[in-house]
């Protein structure tokens, strides 16, 4: 039980005991019989007081749930709700949002339904709506409280090794013995850009031995070629458990997963597969914890030199640990050993080379001889290229063909087609799409005959918790591999067809479920870049379909950049509508991000649009966009002008939606202006049309709204109580996420 309801319960119980005796003193003649029903009724009436004066704030403030407490969010706001509307292709989309400057209520699983617990807080925060993210200013309540069971920090562990791994031995001692010691080491490759070596299996066996040497674990984190500082925080966040979509400041992001880790204890933290030295840097300085050991992989031995105090220099395997590797993979070798020798010999000793040549012996062992016949007929292939980076051993490149060319011609177009997908995990609904496969049993038939091929990997453990919604199998290409299928896919004469599929279903996905986008953003992010290279037609439809997810989990980086790409656009490429649209969600963006003045620019930009293309709808939103900006800077009268100059256009063009949500922000005006009761008339106006049009998640938000200003501003708490009351039904009864409601107000 919270404290502070503790303490309301003994009162109570105190002051009914109180009232008892007394009424025993001044009336002898009564029975104890008589006695202990008056201290049962006193108890029940105080009891029912107290639990209405506990849901409206007569009680004082609750303890707020403790910081990072999963589920439980303190959500605290200081004004009424302020609403903006993005400017779709075809038309507004209007969101219901509350806004604060401090907090944000995320979406929380509160188990069937929301529970408001305590007074109401009055301080600032920032509130998440069902559609978008809104900051600024608002109305102040002293506290509701969503409560949910505390969870368990999330475990933190290394990828496990494949059970195939060999040798390797010295390097492991000597490793283990550094990284115990809590020195920061460093695997390269022996000879510089070559892949396939073993680097990132020999960190998976690493962190599997050392696990309970680091009682908070092992933190492994993906880094990657060209990757992105922001990008790599936000995967670590999401491993974390942590919800970063209103924090928009990069730097803040990455000091909250620092400060997250370094409460954790004593970690040992892999960056596998770091590409640049500012980057491996920046998450050594910004990311990683001080209480850590660190082990790097890269391809750049001047890197690992540059990161790390200790450099192990992998070379490819000795005879006796390759064959050892290839019995792992195919079992006791007997008489076909001198053929596994002669494989290991042909492919240098390539770990990937001699993974992928055995698992083309279907027949176990005793496809060693023929293998070693078919590598011998392509002795010196051509080098193969990594995406203009890197380059790779002819007989990585030999293996890789020798895979496909074993393939059906099903097998070879399917094989071909994940050149589509980035080198980062992707489901299987995703396959069955860039397949074009009617059911998922036909696509996973197909990943099971490529995963035996050594062609395709389960990549369940790439994902953090979150992924058990998934409820489908997830896969995952080496980069080498992805590199070999796309060189492929764009040899063939079909290359537009995966890549258009990839890019529409991840544009679906994103805009369908947002915990599903962010799971999968590499991917969201790849797709954007198909539909670019597609033409700007394609480029501005996949924008459309995910820029409401982009605003919802404060993707503002990304919102940003294609947005700015699409308006740098010729005129005869993007017409003058859209472009209004286009500086409109510009501007929201820079508004999020507390840019006002920006956020000012571009919507003065889209104004004089949408007079040229005589669109009133656009400039209404606009009109109430500039008036929100406004508001935020506390400028009330300009704020009301613009407000004033939207509200009769909403109306003329019959926007129902974006009428009520211009009454909302005009009553919100009344309220700092100190005229409660003209918020009031506003507010029941917006309520009583957003009744009309069905929107549920407006009509909680405001509900609450005028909750506040009844019970703030008026001292009608009893009305107050039952708004709230109302505004909690419509959640449980939709099931609706509490930030839906606009606990903010707002």
């Amino acid at each position: 039980m919270n404290p502070s309801r503790k303490t309301l319960a003994g009162t109570i119980l105190a002051l009914a005991l109180v009232a008892t005796i007394f009424t025993l003193v001044i009336m002898p003649q009564l029975s104890y019989q008589t006695a202990i029903l008056i201290f049962v009724a006193v108890a029940a009436v105080l009891g029912a007081v107290g639990f209405v004066a506990d849901i409206i704030g007569l009680f004082g403030e609750n303890e707020p749930t403790p910081a990072g407490r999963q589920g439980g969010v303190d959500i605290a706001a200081d004004e009424v709700d302020i609403e903006g509307d993005a400017v779709g292709r075809d038309k507004h989309v209007h969101g219901d949002e509350v806004r604060g400057d401090k907090q944000t209520v995320t979406q929380t699983d509160t188990g069937g339904g929301a529970h408001v617990g305590g007074s109401i807080d009055t301080g600032g925060g920032d509130f998440i709506s069902r559609d978008q993210v809104i900051h600024g200013d608002q109305v102040r309540i002293d506290r509701a409280q969503i409560f949910s069971e505390p969870e368990k920090p999330r475990s933190l562990h290394a990828p496990p090794p494949p059970d195939t791994f060999a040798g390797r031995t010295q390097q492991l001692d000597e490793l283990a013995q550094k990284l115990a010691q809590g020195e920061d080491v460093a695997i390269s490759a022996a000879v510089q850009g070559m892949g396939g070596i073993g680097k990132t299996t020999l960190a998976q066996r690493l962190g599997r031995d050392l696990q309970e040497q680091f009682p908070a674990g092992v933190l492994w984190i993906d880094v990657g070629w060209q990757a992105r500082l922001s990008d790599v925080v936000d995967s670590v966040a999401l491993d974390l458990g942590l919800d970063l979509k209103d924090e928009p400041r990069p730097e803040r992001r990455a000091a909250t997963v620092q400060a997250t880790l370094a409460q954790r204890g004593r970690l040992l933290v892999v960056l596998d597969d770091v590409w640049e030295v500012d980057v491996g840097r920046r998450l050594l300085q910004e990311v990683v914890p001080p209480d850590r050991a660190v082990l790097i992989t890269s391809r750049d031995l001047a890197l690992c030199r540059a990161l790390g105090s200790f450099v192990e220099r992998l070379d490819v395997l000795p005879q006796e640990e390759a064959v050892e590797l290839v019995a792992n993979i195919l079992g006791e070798l007997g008489e076909y050993e001198p053929a596994a020798r002669e494989v290991v010999d042909l492919v240098e000793g390539l770990p990937l080379a001699l993974d992928l040549g055995a698992r083309l012996c279907d027949n176990g062992p005793a496809d060693l001889p023929w293998l070693a016949e078919r590598l011998k007929q392509k002795p010196s292939l051509d080098i193969l290229k990594l995406e203009g980076r890197e380059t790779r051993q002819a007989s990585v490149e030999a293996c890789l063909a020798l895979s496909y060319a074993g393939l059906d011609d099903d097998l070879q177009r399917r094989f071909r087609a994940l050149g589509a997908f980035a080198a980062a995990p992707f489901d299987l609904p995703a396959l069955a799409a860039v397949w074009g496969d009617e059911d998922l049993e036909t696509a996973e038939d197909a990943a099971r005959a490529l995963q035996r091929r050594g062609l395709l990997v389960r990549a369940e453990d790439r994902l953090p918790a979150e992924a058990e919604a998934v409820g489908q199998p997830v896969f995952r290409q080496h980069s080498l591999l992805r590199a070999y299928v796309l060189t492929l896919l764009r040899q063939a004469e079909e290359p537009a067809e995966p890549m258009e599929a990839h890019a529409a279903y991840y544009q679906w996905l994103a805009g369908e479920s947002w915990p599903a986008g962010e799971l999968f953003w590499e991917q969201v992010v790849h797709g954007w870049g198909w539909a670019w290279e597609a033409g700007p037609e394609r480029a501005l439809d996949f924008y459309h379909g995910v820029k409401e997810f982009l605003s919802l989990r404060g993707r503002h980086e990304a919102h940003i950049g294609w947005v700015s790409a699409l308006l740098a656009l010729p005129a005869e490429a993007v017409a003058e509508k859209e472009r209004g649209a286009l500086l409109n969600n510009l501007a929201r963006v820079y508004d999020a991000l507390g840019e006002k003045q920006k956020a000012l620019d571009f919507y003065n930009q889209a104004l004089p649009i949408w007079h040229q293309v005589s669109d009133r709808a656009g400039e209404a939103t606009t009109l109430n966009n500039i008036g929100r900006v406004y508001t935020a800077l506390g400028e009330k009268q300009q704020a009301l002008d613009y407000y004033n100059q939207a509200l009769p256009i909403r109306r003329q063009v019959g926007d129902r939606a974006g009428e009520a949500a211009t009454l909302n922000n005009i009553g919100y005006i009344y309220w700092q202006r100190g005229e409660p009761k003209r918020t009031v008339e506003m507010l029941q106006q917006a309520i009583q049309i957003t009744r009309e049009v069905g929107a549920v998640a407006g009509e909680a938000a405001r509900l609450f709204n005028l909750a506040v200003v009844l019970h703030s501003s008026l001292e009608r708490t009893g009305e107050a109580a039952e708004l709230v009351a109302r505004s909690v039904e419509i959640l449980k009864r939709y099931e609706l996420p509490c930030c839906a409601s606009g606990y903010s107000l707002a």
